[in-house]
């Protein structure tokens, strides 16, 4: 009787065990259910917020004046800027917009503005020649090489690059390389130069570092324009660089709701007088969610 009993026993404890580890696996898996659904309607809120952030700043671009304006009581006119600096729209909602023209234009680069960030990013005068031969001849549509150029690879597209990492299959630039230049440079097809809305690094590479520096103080002041940009660079309006905004903008929207953080980007054209039948804005390119 007694060894029945002890069987019985050890049976009954084993069940136990197992009982119980069911049950803590249960209270497990509906934990993280529960953890789960929290951050599924913390980024549906997240996206809420991000989709009517996004209409409120399309529907200012459209309407307004584009320059800061201390005078009004409305947080994003009198927050936004168009050189990327990133800047807070509410809580949870941080915003950057870049003017395309603040940027140089991959497609068709001027001068010798490629060659000159190039050098500023710490590649020699020749290499960096030589790479924006190459970056020349792998997008113009004939076969002959232009000096330092390299059609003879029988390699390029022979067209504008559809995308800015394109730049890397041209075996010119590391990834590292890449990486510390891209943000200046845009594939919008932009024809003209805004400094006004230029990074630091790009207005070093065609100014001085000086230059710069003053431009980026003065910028964040609230004091520069056309005119003082003039008097500070030496540079004047022209076919090149022209100190006005495009209508092609890059907008960055980081929305952050409870555990949920999600970012979108899109390349906008706008036309704000627009005519009938055609659309007041073209969005070129989107990502994120």
């Amino acid at each position: 009787m007694s060894k029945v009993k002890g069987i019985a026993l050890v049976q009954i404890l084993i069940i136990t065990a197992i009982l119980s580890t069911v049950a803590l696996y249960i209270t497990k898996t509906a934990r993280q259910q529960v953890k789960m659904a929290h951050w599924a309607m913390d980024k549906s809120q997240a996206r809420v917020m991000a989709h009517s952030a996004r209409a409120e700043i399309l529907f200012e671009l459209l309407t307004n004046t584009w320059k800061e304006q201390d005078d009004t009581q409305n947080m994003l006119l009198s927050k936004w800027n168009f050189y990327g600096k990133s800047f807070q729209l509410k809580d949870g909602i941080d915003i950057q917009i870049q003017d395309q023209a603040g940027l140089i234009n991959l497609h068709y680069p001027k001068g010798d503005m490629v060659s000159k960030r190039l050098q500023y990013a710490g590649i020699n005068s020749a290499e960096a020649r030589r790479i924006s031969a190459v970056l020349r001849d792998w997008q113009d549509s004939d076969i002959i090489s232009s000096r330092h150029g390299g059609e003879h690879r029988d390699i390029g597209r022979n067209g504008p690059m559809p995308d800015l990492r394109e730049w890397l299959h041209q075996q010119t630039l590391s990834d590292e390389q890449f990486e510390s230049i891209k943000d200046d440079f845009s594939l919008a097809g932009v024809g003209h130069l805004n400094l006004l809305n230029s990074s630091f690094e790009l207005l070093a590479a065609l100014t001085s570092v000086g230059v710069a520096r003053e431009i980026i103080q003065r910028r964040e002041a609230g004091e520069l324009n056309r005119q003082v940009m003039t008097q500070i660079t030496g540079l004047v309006q022209d076919e090149d660089i022209f100190y006005a905004p495009s209508n092609k903008q890059q907008i960055t929207i980081t929305a952050q709701y409870g555990e949920a953080r999600i970012r979108q980007k899109f390349m906008v054209e706008l036309s704000p007088y627009y005519e009938s039948g055609n659309t007041p804005y073209n969005i070129m390119q989107n990502q994120g969610g």
